[in-house]
Order: structure tokens, then sequence, then C-alpha cells
């Protein structure tokens, strides 16, 4: 990876809420191992992004920089599940919303956790995803990194956007 001491991917950590951050267990784990992680060399650096629950589910829908970004980011992940032959279902999924004034529209349920893997600006890697039947979890793909076995998926071009890229403090920088 050029420009990089450790040789190690850029980790994107998205999650619905960081008030749901125990001291033990579930997200809480994942960023200490995530900083384990970028200690040992393995990963470059990390951070962790807040989103909601629901995105639109087109672009033109998002009314808002930070709903245009999560739905490109969206795409991006997608497109590399497609050309990986995965997908992100479970984990990610359309649906139909009905709104208080009556309206309805389509909607993208976001997981509560998801890890995108970058090198060199290229998407490499997100988690979770299914193979054929089985899911692969985030915890797994943290074990895989920390042992080496990064594996081999065909990368996509991913440009940066700004809207996303506000770390929250703690997140690696």
């Amino acid at each position: 990876m050029s420009g990089s001491d450790s040789g190690g991917p850029r980790i994107e950590l998205y999650v619905r809420s960081l008030s749901s951050f125990r001291p033990r267990g579930g997200r809480a784990d994942l960023v200490e191992r995530l900083g384990a992680l970028e200690a040992d060399g393995r990963i470059e650096r990390f951070d962790v992004r807040v989103w909601g629950r629901r995105a639109p589910a087109t672009r033109e829908a998002a009314r808002t920089a930070p709903g245009a970004a999560v739905h490109e980011r969206l795409a991006a992940f997608r497109e590399w599940a497609d050309g990986n032959g995965l997908s992100l279902a479970p984990a990610v999924g359309e649906r139909a919303v009905d709104s208080p004034t009556g309206d309805r529209s389509r909607s993208v349920e976001l997981p509560a956790v998801l890890l995108a893997e970058y090198d060199d600006g290229d998407l490499t890697c997100v988690t979770p995803h299914a193979d054929g039947g089985t899911v692969r979890t985030v915890p797994e793909r943290l074990e895989r990194i920390g042992d080496g076995r990064r594996g081999s998926f065909t990368a996509v071009e991913c440009p940066e956007l700004d809207a996303l890229r506000e770390p929250v403090p703690g997140g690696g920088e």
C-alpha cells in the first residue's frame, strides 16, 4: 500500500449509536480490538462513524449531504459485494416505510455494526456479508485480519465522501 507505514488496511467501523457502548461486550470490544490491530500494525488506522437505523433508498430521496453520502457509500458497498459474488443481506435490506403524514417511501435498513476496509482508497471488504448461506460477521473478520488471513476480494474504487469523514473521538485517529 503506497504511503502506508504498516501495510495494513484503513478501516471504517459504522455503528448506529455510541450510547449502547458498554464497558465490556459488543461495540466497545470491537473498538478495543481495532485499537490492538492498529497497535500491532495489522491495520493502518481506523475511524468509528455513526449512522442511523435507516438511509434513503435513492440519492434523490436524500435531502441532506450526510444522507446522500450514506447512500453513495451503500452503493459502493453493494458494488463490492456484487463484484465478489457476495450479498450484504441480511445485514442491509430495503423496505417500505410509512411516514406520520401517511406518505410511503422506500428506505434502506442499516446494520447495527458494519466494517469497511480500504487499501489506497479502494474498497477491499465489507462485513457483514453473506457467502452463499454463510454470513460473515464483524468479529470473525477482525479475527481474520489479526491472524493475517485477509483474503483476496476484488476491490472497487471508492472516492472519499466529505460528509462521512468526521471520525468519532477515540476512534483511532
